[in-house]
């Protein structure tokens, strides 16, 4: 082989040599590129993760103090509420209170209407005889008696009416008002007694009776204006 071509191949193979040199530093530079990319990309989504971790641990401490506080805000709202009904069943209690007091202090009254439904009840013993004894001493009794009369006699009920007023005898004091009856009352009577009674009960006074007329008095003192034919006597003394 000529000098020459012999020259041109070791020529060709040194090329060739440092050409695979270039390369392999290349690939070496490749590798080592590859593996720091990789490393870098390992941490930062370790990083990642971590983050992801801290972020998602700090949303669920929220979420919990969150939680934590709506729990109180409503216990608080509930004692608010719990606390707010207990004033209000006081201030009831209290209204309550104040209104029964007004009305054992307020002076009985029986309005128009009260001593219509009143007359309308007891118009069906029209002509029934009844003795009325006031306590002249009260001026809330004479009132009240006053519109009792009225429902009761001939423009209301229509019953017979004999009206005294003044004081009992010594021995009882009447509270309220009280129906008695004769001892030769008739059963005529004995309805009618009854029927007062509901009849005034029903518009809210204090009415006892009917009882047997009470026989221990010494005697009334004052206006004495009595039917001795009347059975049924109605005496009206103080609010009790």
């Amino acid at each position: 082989m000529p000098q020459s071509a012999i020259d041109a191949l070791e020529k060709s193979i040194r090329w060739s040599e440092t050409w695979v040199v270039v390369f392999g530093v290349i690939v070496a530079v490749g590798i080592v590129g590859e593996v720091a990319f990789g490393l870098h990309t390992f941490f930062l989504n370790k990083r990642f993760r971590n983050e992801q971790k801290a972020e998602e641990q700090r949303s669920r401490e929220e979420i919990a103090r969150l939680t934590s506080e709506t729990e109180k805000a409503r216990h608080a709202a509930a004692d608010a509420q719990a606390q707010a009904a207990r004033a209000n069943e006081t201030a009831e209690h209290e209204r309550l209170e104040r209104v029964k007091i007004e009305q054992r202090l307020a002076p009985r009254h029986v309005s128009a209407a009260q001593q219509k439904q009143i007359s309308d009840s007891l118009k069906r013993y029209a002509g029934q005889k009844l003795n009325v004894f006031v306590y002249n001493s009260s001026p809330e009794a004479v009132s009240i008696a006053n519109e009792v009369i009225a429902a009761l006699d001939k423009h209301g009920a229509g019953w017979a009416l004999s009206v005294s007023t003044g004081q009992e005898g010594s021995g009882r004091a009447v509270p309220g008002m009280l129906v008695e009856l004769k001892p030769v009352a008739t059963k005529a009577d004995s309805a009618a007694a009854h029927a007062l009674v509901e009849a005034l009960s029903h518009e809210g006074l204090a009415v006892a009776g009917p009882r047997p007329i009470w026989m221990g008095a010494s005697g009334a003192i004052g206006s004495i204006n009595e039917d001795p034919t009347a059975n049924i006597k109605l005496t009206i003394g103080q609010k009790p």
